[in-house]
């Protein structure tokens, strides 16, 4: 995992430098969000703790863009994957639904970040503790996208188990 960090950490140098030479060039919000990712992934190397600075900056870019799925869905990314007392999987779960209705009217049906939207939607209702309609919401997504690996292999078996333990 260390080895992982040392290799990491001068891509995400490059990201920020690139981000940085970017800043006026990039559509509205995108360089709030990826100063949020630089955070982001500074706070998983070890290097920093910028819980907050994340946050604000994924809302401010949702906030320059509202109604971009991208920079919504980043937001939602932190909201739902922050700690406890930071993320609010609720918040996220309202925002993932906004998210989807954007994918689906902007016609960007095969922008690969809408099967990893509709798996985080299904997420959400698994953290809330409403395992079928976590389940239902799986099994569309992967009605719509059969090819999707992750969610067929891992998530969906594990989802099962999970509610066959509950009912249990």
């Amino acid at each position: 995992l260390d080895v992982s960090k040392k290799q990491a950490a001068p891509y995400v140098e490059r990201f920020r430098a690139h981000t940085e030479e970017m800043k006026d060039k990039l559509p509205a919000g995108y360089y709030d969000m990826y100063m949020s990712s630089v955070y982001a992934f500074e706070i998983m190397m070890g290097k920093s703790a910028h819980f907050i600075s994340t946050l604000k900056l994924a809302t401010s870019a949702a906030e320059k863009n509202p109604t971009n799925p991208i920079t919504l869905g980043y937001r939602a990314n932190v909201l739902f994957y922050a700690p406890n007392g930071i993320g609010n999987k609720k918040e996220a779960l309202v925002i993932f639904k906004k998210c989807e209705q954007y994918y689906q009217a902007a016609q960007w049906k095969y922008c690969w970040n809408r099967p990893a939207t509709l798996l985080t939607i299904a997420q959400c209702y698994e953290k809330q503790g409403d395992l079928e309609t976590a389940l239902q919401k799986t099994n569309a997504l992967l009605k719509e996208f059969p090819n999707y690996k992750f969610v067929k292999e891992t998530y969906l078996p594990q989802l099962k188990a999970k509610i066959a333990k509950q009912k249990k």
